[in-house]
């Protein structure tokens, strides 16, 4: 019999979620699982995304833009030349709802934290907002528009126990 808890996950769950979302694609160098909240990171500090030649948008090769055509980078992470993807994503993306974190079982009966992007968080829509006319042919709706009104920028955690 197999043990469940020493199977290793497929290193398709291993791509850091921050890379894709700041446009530098299917990082799985340096990557670890945060179990507590269901995500691969890389800990790594990368260059500001807009000193890349290309943002790669999502997982497919075919789907990029020219990083000079992108005007606004306000939604990006502080600290972009400081930080680890591991601290960004503790410090500014979670508090700001970027991921969606459940409860799921695996297929092992043993229960683990899965993690999505929240397509409704206000960081989400402000990328959406910098792409639109760039690689989005629509824009930001009017839903998302109420949501970026109505919600405030949450704090920056410096908690290092979070890291």
């Amino acid at each position: 019999m197999i043990n469940p808890l020493i199977i290793k996950k497929p290193k398709s769950k291993f791509y850091c979620k921050v890379c894709v979302f700041e446009g530098r694609g299917n990082n799985l160098r340096n990557s670890v699982f945060c179990s507590n909240h269901g995500i691969a990171l890389c800990q790594t500090v990368n260059i500001h995304p807009m000193r890349q030649t290309v943002f790669k948008i999502g997982s497919t090769k075919e789907n990029y833009v020219q990083t000079n055509s992108i005007k606004d980078w306000g939604w990006l992470s502080p600290s972009q030349e400081k930080w680890t993807c591991w601290e960004k994503a503790h410090r500014y993306y979670i508090p700001n709802g970027l991921f969606k974190v459940k409860d799921v079982i695996n297929t092992f009966g043993i229960p683990e934290k899965s993690s999505s992007f929240d397509m409704m968080s206000e960081p989400y829509i402000l990328r959406k907002e910098a792409l639109s006319g760039v690689f989005y042919r629509r824009g930001v709706g009017t839903k998302s528009k109420q949501i970026l009104i109505s919600g405030g920028k949450v704090e920056i955690k410096n908690d290092p126990e979070v890291l």
